[in-house]
């Protein structure tokens, strides 16, 4: 796989104004495979509490795009509340506009899909926390804005705020992202060609459901234990 070290030659082409902050779009063709567009991303005009980042510091980061190259970008951050991915070059913050030919990206051990998801057939970002060939679980990271409350004369009041939650995702034999209520009985349905061994599973190692680490040994588990025949036929 060819890796390429990810240079910037900018030439601005266009400007405009939005609600959220001012954004200039510049060519980037000179990517090569990476065609399009970025932003340069200034501070909001309005201030927010907290952080709509994946990762607050910036990190060394690849991106794959479409033709199969990846690109080495050594400063990259994923801000949620956008699905977007912001990059730092000579101390001016970019973000990458036209998106639709990433295909994935890792930043330090966490590793993203750009997929689509059954719902409305819309592409975002999901984290992969099993890395298996069949059934796999992802993990759909949301940012939404907290509305603050101006201060009664009594109670002091508060500014907006970010803030973060996630939804888990399965995606089977390569169809798009399902949505995945983690619960036994929905875990049960989804693997229910496996149903006994995965019930023996849980039981034997006290596994629980809203646990992260357990959710992911369960769907190791599974694929493992797949092309298997059901347990109860077996026995």
């Amino acid at each position: 796989m060819k890796i390429k070290k990810l240079i910037v030659f900018i030439s601005i082409t266009l400007a405009f104004n939005s609600i959220a902050y001012s954004q200039k779009f510049i060519d980037l063709s000179v990517f090569g495979d990476l065609k399009g567009y970025v932003d340069i991303n200034n501070n909001s005009l309005e201030e927010i509490e907290g952080s709509s980042f994946f990762n607050e510091n910036w990190l060394k980061a690849t991106i794959k795009i479409t033709n199969k190259d990846e690109f080495i970008v050594d400063s990259l951050k994923y801000d949620i509340y956008s699905d977007n991915l912001l990059f730092l070059y000579k101390g001016v913050e970019y973000y990458i506009s036209n998106k639709k030919d990433i295909i994935s990206f890792t930043i330090g051990n966490s590793k993203f899909i750009h997929y689509t998801n059954n719902e409305d057939n819309t592409k975002s970002f999901f984290e992969i926390l099993n890395d298996d060939e069949k059934l796999i679980l992802v993990k759909k990271y949301n940012c939404f804005i907290v509305e603050g409350k101006k201060s009664d004369g009594i109670n002091p009041g508060n500014i907006d705020r970010y803030k973060i939650t996630n939804d888990y995702y399965t995606i089977f034999n390569n169809n798009s992202a399902q949505l995945f209520k983690n619960k036994k009985n929905n875990l049960l349905e989804l693997m229910s060609d496996q149903k006994v061994a995965i019930e023996k599973y849980i039981y034997e190692n006290r596994l629980k459901m809203k646990n992260e680490d357990d959710l992911v040994a369960i769907f190791k588990y599974y694929n493992t234990i797949f092309h298997k025949k059901p347990l109860s036929e077996i026995q």
